[in-house]
């Protein structure tokens, strides 16, 4: 399936735009102080799907995104995984869309300051809630380029350090990173190529020559 979203998402985003700016005005911290991201999560997590709107998920999105480590903290300690999960299945594909670079937000809190030889603190997590199957469908199933690249980064970040024992998942998956590695979009290139490092700490996951040949950039700093 190959869905074009430059114009179509952007035209989305514009009706919930308002809905950012109320957020943003105030401190992150003091919306979630005043309880609106245990409702949100209560809401993505409970509601019927069809009961449930991009302004929904992009009120939560933009918290996820932000660089605050303390937003991050906060957002961990409530588990969100599962409400963004429940959200794979919805019938919008811009909801889809949202929710997983949502998850890459979220899951990408913190990595700066973990040893590359450490496993990812909600790997478990994840295994346990079918977050990385869930993943791995979406990656599959759409040929949209953000959705493509918001579920790679997730899933290569959740093997740091780990070995992807589905052939199928570990081929596609390091394939697709190698390729966003000469991605224009820097962000994208540079995550790909961190996440590869990642991997590269569970030699299984790589051939010999691939290995050698990252390992030896990997002090390259990204």
């Amino acid at each position: 399936m190959n869905i074009d979203l430059d114009a179509e998402e952007k035209y989305e985003d514009e009706n919930v735009e308002e809905i950012g700016r109320k957020i943003t005005s105030i401190s992150r911290k003091q919306a979630n102080d005043a309880g609106t991201v245990d409702a949100l999560l209560l809401l993505l997590s409970t509601q019927p799907l069809e009961m449930i709107s991009l302004s929904h998920i992009y009120a939560f999105f933009i918290f996820t995104n932000s660089f605050s480590d303390e937003i991050g903290e906060m957002l961990y300690n409530r588990n969100p995984y599962i409400s963004l999960i429940h959200l794979f299945d919805h019938q919008d594909f811009f909801i889809i869309n949202r929710s997983a670079i949502s998850m890459w937000n979220l899951l990408n809190n913190g990595v700066r300051i973990r040893p590359l030889t450490a496993s990812h603190q909600q790997y478990q997590n994840m295994i346990a809630c079918g977050g990385i199957k869930k993943l791995f469908i979406l990656f599959k199933k759409y040929a949209n380029k953000d959705i493509k690249i918001s579920t790679s980064l997730c899933i290569g970040h959740l093997f740091r350090a780990k070995e992807i024992t589905d052939q199928s998942m570990k081929r596609e998956i390091i394939s697709y990173l190698k390729m966003l590695k000469n991605e224009r979009y820097q962000m994208a290139k540079n995550s790909a190529k961190y996440r590869l490092i990642l991997l590269v700490h569970q030699k299984l996951n790589l051939n010999n020559k691939i290995f050698r040949k990252i390992t030896n950039k990997k002090r390259q700093r990204f």
